[in-house]
Order: C-alpha cells, then sequence, then structure tokens
C-alpha cells in the first residue's frame, strides 16, 4: 500500500464555525479535516469554500482519490441534511500527491460561461400556440420540462424526466393510463430506454425509476445517459404531437443552464525544485497563468507520454 495526502475543494453557502477557539473555522470527521478556506479570526468569512484534507493508504492513487471521494460523499450529503444550505464539492479541484513524491495527479475544475445562448424562431412560437390549442392538456407534463430544463444536476434530472413521462403518457391516454401506460411508454423511447426506465410489464422493479422513487440512488453501473431520454421525447413531439419538426433534434448540449458550466482539466503534474505545495497554491498558480503554462511558478504539466506513464504508476 502506497500513502497518499489528497485535498479536495468544497463550495458551500454553510460558514465553517464547528471548531472551537483559534481553530473555530475547521473539524474533523471520517478522518478528513474540513476547514473554511480563507478564514481570519479579524475579517471572518470571507469565501463560500473549505478545503478537505486527509490522509489515505492504497494501491494507486486512483484508488486513493475514491476512497477519499466516497468518504467526502457521504459527510457532505449529511451536512445538507443538518446544514440546510448548498454544499457540492463534485465540481471543485483536487489534488492528490504521494507521500516522498515530487509528482501529483491534479483536477482543475474552473467556471466557464453563463452557457450559450440559442435563437427563439418564429416556428417555435408556432408551436407553443399548437400546444396551447390541443385539446389534450399538456400543462402538467410542460411543468415537469421547465424543472428538467432550469435543473443541472443528473439524478434530478433523471427523476423528473420519469414524472415528465407519466404526465404525457397520462395526457396521451384518454382517461386509460392504467392500460395504455406501457404501450406509450414504449412508442415514446423504444423498447430498450423503456425497460431501462420502467422496467417490464410484470417487474417495473427492475427500473431506474422503481428504485430511485424507492430508496435506491442511481449507480454509474445503470448505464443511462440523459441524452437519449431528451431525444426520444423530442422525436416523439415532432412526429405525433406537430407532425412536422419544430424542436430542434441537432442542437449540442440542450436544455442549457447558466449554471454548473465547467471547464476541466485533469493531468499529471510534477513540482519545480521537488518541494510539494497545497492545492490553493496550485490553483493559485495556475489561473495567474492565464493558460500560458510557460508561466507557471509552482509546478508543471506533463507531456502526453510521460503523463501516461505516470498516471499509470502512480
Amino acid at each position: 500500500m502506497k500513502t497518499y495526502q489528497i485535498e479536495h475543494k468544497i463550495h458551500t453557502l454553510l460558514h465553517n464555525a464547528a471548531g472551537c477557539g483559534k481553530e473555530i473555522d475547521r473539524f474533523e470527521t471520517a478522518g478528513i479535516l474540513f476547514k473554511q478556506h480563507d478564514f481570519s479570526m479579524t475579517k471572518g468569512w470571507k469565501t463560500n469554500f473549505w478545503l478537505a484534507s486527509g490522509e489515505v493508504k492504497a494501491p494507486s492513487g486512483f484508488d486513493a482519490t475514491n476512497m477519499f471521494r466516497n468518504k467526502l460523499d457521504t459527510v457532505v450529503s449529511a451536512l445538507c441534511l443538518v446544514g440546510q444550505a448548498f454544499t457540492e464539492y463534485r465540481t471543485c479541484s483536487s489534488l492528490t500527491t504521494k507521500v516522498s513524491s515530487n509528482e501529483a495527479l491534479f483536477v482543475y475544475y474552473e467556471e466557464d460561461s453563463e452557457g450559450n445562448n440559442l435563437m427563439l424562431m418564429p416556428e417555435h412560437i408556432l408551436g407553443i400556440q399548437e400546444l396551447l390549442d390541443d385539446r389534450r392538456d399538456f400543462s402538467v407534463f410542460l411543468k415537469y420540462w421547465k424543472d428538467i430544463t432550469n435543473t443541472p444536476d443528473f439524478v434530478a434530472k433523471l427523476i423528473l424526466y420519469c414524472a415528465s413521462l407519466d404526465a404525457l403518457t397520462k395526457c396521451l391516454s384518454n382517461g386509460n393510463w392504467k392500460y395504455e401506460k406501457h404501450r406509450l411508454r414504449t412508442e415514446i423511447l423504444g423498447e430498450t430506454l423503456k425497460v431501462k426506465l420502467f422496467g417490464t410489464q410484470d417487474n417495473s422493479a427492475c427500473g431506474i425509476r422503481h428504485r430511485l422513487v424507492h430508496g435506491e440512488y442511481f449507480e454509474s453501473l445503470d448505464d443511462i445517459g440523459l441524452d437519449e431520454i431528451h431525444k426520444s421525447i423530442v422525436d416523439y413531439f415532432n412526429k405525433e404531437i406537430f407532425k412536422r419538426k419544430i424542436v430542434s433534434e441537432k442542437v449540442v448540449n440542450p436544455q442549457r443552464n447558466p449554471y454548473k458550466n465547467f471547464k476541466i482539466l485533469a493531468r499529471a503534474i510534477r513540482f519545480k525544485n521537488a518541494q510539494q505545495k497545497g492545492l490553493i497554491e496550485l490553483e493559485k498558480d495556475f489561473s495567474q497563468c492565464a493558460g500560458d503554462t510557460s508561466k507557471l511558478d509552482l509546478f508543471e504539466f506533463l507531456g502526453p507520454e510521460e503523463n501516461n506513464r505516470i498516471v499509470k504508476e502512480f
């Protein structure tokens, strides 16, 4: 086993005052130290970021990082309950260093923009009017669709997609939803995607929807993309509701949102002068170089071949 030191930023609207005395800005739980970033007794809580840090013994740097993040995920989830404020780590930078090594794994998140705008055209207004004039009441489905569009988080979107599909199939079933829902779900999604989301007619418990609303969390092994659900519903509306292409199926990154748009950089690095530095220092160094990595003072990025070698050996 190798020993790694891991640091991870956390974005939160909680001010860390869980300590005591001169260390009021920090606490430790689950082997992780949670410390308010840039706190001082005179100026108080100046940022909305914490730094979580801890030591992990693991076979590799990737294993250590995953072990740390798994523990961090549990604590952050509990913080959201007891603290009642936004707390997120998955879109924040991290640094994994190995004891007695001048190399590290650096993951850098930078909020990119408010999202690229899309054009609303005359044919879109015609589509809106047709929905409003339709004898079927799409209003509940449309409310869910608005929430889907305005929600940046994956699992929340996934649950809302399932709810929107139930609302849509109820609207289309002419009062016979109990008997028509399976056919309509398949008609909209196709058999494979329908089974992934809703299970089979004989066993709904195997579907993602059932598990999510009955206390089981989404797993990476579920292998489902939001884009395939989105495109299936858009395609159905164009073919069966509008009878022509009103909603574009070629939009890149549909449901654009002004929140949580990040540039992500994940690379192996080498500290200059064989002196390890902390995550906050590296973030500052990288942000100040303005894209010109030759101006980095504290570390350097490795070339593609060396990067791949270090990542495998780290």
